[in-house]
């Protein structure tokens, strides 16, 4: 029997690419491909599962938190939220043993933002708020107006309307420092909501 290492998948109809680029990147096959066969599969999570074993391969802690990191994103943005939560948690013990200090406060509100979505309310504030800690006026204001952000949302959903504004106001000066116009908009977004809800 031989066996298969690499596939080249170049197709016009995306149907079920999804399955095919998961089970190949399962069985351990590498994915190659180009344009928009490459584009729908990185959002399936495929290359990226495919960069997190060839690090766990050679032993590359930094590189596997990376893909894990990466590959929470791409579950939680396909509402994939207990996957994301599992590869957050794994991304966030290596970067807890490599010491990483511009890593882990990305991770630790990654994290606490997927278990926001999941209804975990209590951990999802430990987390984002250890983020912030971790931050401490190291990181970019608009990292930190993100991470605020993510706290509001949690402190929003736990039904604390005040502290959530409070915060919702902190997020949105930190991110006017940094222009950053979407995240701005948002924050205005998320305010205005806030104000409507405490009457």
């Amino acid at each position: 029997m031989i066996a298969v290492r690499r596939a080249l998948i170049s197709v016009s109809d995306k149907t079920g690419l999804d399955a095919l680029g998961a089970c190949l990147a399962d069985l351990g096959v590498e994915v190659l491909s180009t344009g928009g066969t490459a584009k729908a599969l990185k959002k399936t999570g495929v290359v990226v599962k495919e960069a997190l074993r060839r690090a766990r391969e050679i032993g590359f802690l930094r590189a596997e938190a990376n893909a894990l990191l990466n590959l929470g994103v791409r579950w939680q943005e396909t509402g994939r939220l207990s996957e994301a939560e599992d590869a957050y948690r794994e991304a966030l013990a290596h970067l807890r043993r490599m010491g990483d200090a511009q890593a882990l406060p990305i991770c630790l509100a990654n994290l606490g933002d997927v278990q926001r979505e999941l209804g975990q309310l209590e951990q999802a504030e430990l987390h984002v708020r250890e983020a912030l800690q971790r931050m401490d006026g190291k990181g970019e204001a608009r990292t930190s107006g993100g991470t605020l952000a993510i706290l509001a949302d949690v402190l929003r959903d736990a039904g604390r309307l005040d502290e959530a504004l409070v915060v919702a106001r902190q997020s949105l000066r930190a991110l006017e420092a940094n222009r950053g116009r979407r995240f701005w908009l948002d924050g205005q977004r998320r305010i205005g909501a806030l104000l409507l809800a405490l009457g």
